[in-house]
């Protein structure tokens, strides 16, 4: 999903605001599947074998109500280098649209309490080098979790920040978990930012796949029209 950007905050509630969100999340990325399989994949792997990607987030705010909608998009193409495992081929959509209602603001800062809906999508090939074996081992699913959490800004002064983000969830997943914390600089068009991002899946025992965890940095630029 999912990232977490923090909307400023709108001085006139009549008014609208629309916010575009570019960035680049690089995580480690721990995964089981249904099969008993474990594929641990460190973060500079990620970037050497990513194939293809789209992270932004949308947002749409007027007064004390906002709408986003975070999209997250990795193809990977991974060599996992084993005698028996030749390579894994990866394709992952997370798509969390949330409503949000700002429940408290003030020079200090803003605090928001939100509730969404995450898609998740996962296309998972393990290619083998076993003799006389099965060629590949495929897991793919769709996911459907509600999620609740708050996210929200405090300033360290007119221009810094510290922004900070969680949610807690479930539907299809077992449990979904995630948290999201960084340090920004306002501009008069928006922000940068610098952070890091975790998401957790646990999956139900029929699924294709067990658990899926992924931690990493996030950096990226937040347009306000």
């Amino acid at each position: 999903g999912d990232v977490v950007v923090n909307p400023a905050p709108v001085p006139d509630e009549d008014s609208w605001e629309f916010s575009i969100t570019p960035y680049g999340w690089l995580p480690w990325i721990d995964l089981t599947t249904g099969g008993g399989l474990d594929v641990e994949i460190d973060a500079e792997d990620v970037l050497e074998t990513l194939q293809m990607t789209a992270q932004f987030e949308l947002g749409l705010r007027k007064g004390k109500w906002g709408l986003t909608t975070d999209v997250f998009y990795a193809e990977l193409d991974f060599d996992l280098g084993d005698v028996l495992l030749d390579d894994l081929d990866m394709e992952m959509w997370l798509v969390t649209p949330r409503l949000s209602y700002r429940a408290r603001e003030g020079d200090w800062g803003y605090f928001d309490v939100q509730g969404g809906v995450r898609y998740t999508r996962v296309d998972l090939t393990v290619n083998t080098a076993i003799p006389r074996g099965p060629e590949s081992e495929s897991a793919s699913g769709d996911v459907w979790d509600f999620t609740v959490g708050f996210r929200g800004r405090y300033h360290i002064n007119d221009r810094w920040y510290l922004g900070y983000y969680a949610e807690i969830g479930a539907g299809d997943s077992d449990l979904v978990t995630q948290a999201f914390l960084d340090v920004g600089y306002r501009f008069n068009f928006g922000d940068v930012f610098l952070g890091v991002r975790y998401i957790n899946f646990e999956f139900p025992g029929d699924y294709a796949l067990q658990d899926l965890s992924m931690i990493g940095p996030v950096v990226g630029a937040r347009f306000a029209f």
